[in-house]
């Protein structure tokens, strides 16, 4: 709890940040409550990626797999999966990061329960694999990907993740030099942003 108040307030790559994530570890990893440590190792993972730590990210990344191997969780799965595209994706892997990201896309859809998460996976894969396919060339698709991203985020209610889509579709809109598209959406980030004290 204290690490996503903390990311909410300082931003991913926060100090308090990791000093909360390895405490959690420490106490997970005493306590042997595996379920802890898993949903530890994603966090840690995102704040070192975020820090860009890359190499550290990836080993953390990489244990987080091997954990989920032993869950039965499939959303779970669909994180680690998540934290590996994203890696990918900011080293500039773009064709393996849209891969990775469209396969964790198919295994959200096929989720029976979406319990709330910091950050919707569908929303991030989406979001970024629209940037990845803009770099790439591909327009249409990275438009129609911040447009699917943007109406997921609306549809469930969550103001977090409508920030990452506002503020990642502006981006986009930014790139395709529509700038009052880009002022609106980038407009709208900070309201919801600023409205959830993120």
């Amino acid at each position: 709890l204290k690490a996503g108040q903390s990311i909410a307030l300082h931003g991913y790559g926060a100090d308090q940040v990791g000093e909360a994530y390895q405490r959690a570890q420490a106490l997970s990893r005493q306590c042997g409550d595996e379920r802890a440590l898993l949903r530890v190792q994603f966090g840690l993972e995102g704040y070192l990626f975020m820090r860009g730590e890359f190499e550290r990210a990836h080993a953390v990344a990489a244990d987080a797999a091997e954990l989920v191997h032993k869950s039965a969780d499939p959303m779970r799965r669909l994180q680690a999966d998540w934290a590996v595209a994203n890696l990918l994706f900011h080293q500039g892997a773009l064709p393996a990061a849209v891969d990775r990201m469209d396969s964790c896309l198919s295994a959200y859809a096929r989720l029976e329960q979406r319990p709330g998460q910091m950050q919707d996976p569908a929303i991030m894969c989406l979001s970024y694999s629209a940037l990845a396919q803009w770099t790439r060339g591909l327009g249409d698709d990275a438009l129609a990907r911040a447009n699917q991203a943007q109406a997921l985020a609306v549809r469930l209610k969550h103001p977090f993740s409508q920030g990452e889509a506002y503020g990642l579709k502006a981006m986009l809109h930014c790139y395709r030099r529509e700038y009052l598209e880009t002022l609106e959406l980038a407009q709208r980030a900070i309201h919801v942003c600023e409205t959830g004290g993120f």
